[in-house]
């Protein structure tokens, strides 16, 4: 499967001279086969010529190829590169975008644990992942997990920054709305509870 791969690689990079996207996303797929394998030095390569190339066509797309990085270095225990690779991943705010929200959740808890390990004094960069966690959780309509990163994010904020740093601006912003949803989801919730207990009372009461 990889020797097929690879002379495909081979026969699209002689019609795509210059480069192209499928050329980038084959090389992808090589490096996501190497790192299955194991084989994480083949893997780095193949990701970096498909950064290499996405950045020279100026793909939008270029944070893929850093997703890939990072979770190749979070395999190897690099947990420094990895780290600086996912947060450029999610820094475009794409990574809950373009992955479904469960895989999502599952990255920042790989970049948490990994950001725990790396700082165990703590870093404002902790509270970057909550507050992109939380804003993951919001999207998946888990509110109770949503206001509990954001306010996590806030306590780490307001030990690295001062108060009128946009960062705790922004995540105020999304605390709010994730409570005041929980209001609404909560007012929903007892409407429906008077509108079946005013159905129970007409219907049975009157037969």
């Amino acid at each position: 499967l990889l020797n097929m791969i690879y002379n495909h690689t081979i026969f699209r990079k002689k019609n795509y001279r210059e480069g192209h996207i499928l050329v980038a996303s084959t090389l992808r797929v090589i490096g996501n086969i190497y790192r299955h394998l194991k084989q994480f030095d083949d893997a780095l390569h193949y990701h970096y010529k498909s950064l290499e190339m996405r950045e020279k066509l100026q793909s939008p797309d270029n944070f893929l190829s850093k997703q890939d990085l990072g979770e190749t270095y979070l395999e190897m225990g690099n947990t420094k590169d990895a780290i600086e690779c996912f947060h450029f991943t999610y820094e475009t705010e794409k990574i809950d975008k373009h992955c479904d929200f469960k895989q999502a959740e599952q990255i920042f808890k790989e970049i948490l644990l990994t950001q725990h390990e790396l700082y165990p004094n703590g870093n404002s960069q902790i509270g970057t992942t909550l507050h992109r966690m939380g804003t993951n959780y919001l999207e998946m309509n888990e509110i109770d997990e949503a206001i509990l990163c954001f306010e996590n994010s806030l306590e780490i904020f307001k030990q690295f920054h001062s108060l009128d740093r946009n960062e705790i601006k922004l995540v105020n912003e999304k605390l709010l709305q994730a409570k005041n949803r929980k209001k609404s989801n909560a007012n929903r919730s007892s409407l429906f509870l008077i509108s079946s207990n005013q159905f129970y009372h007409v219907y049975f009461c009157r037969s």
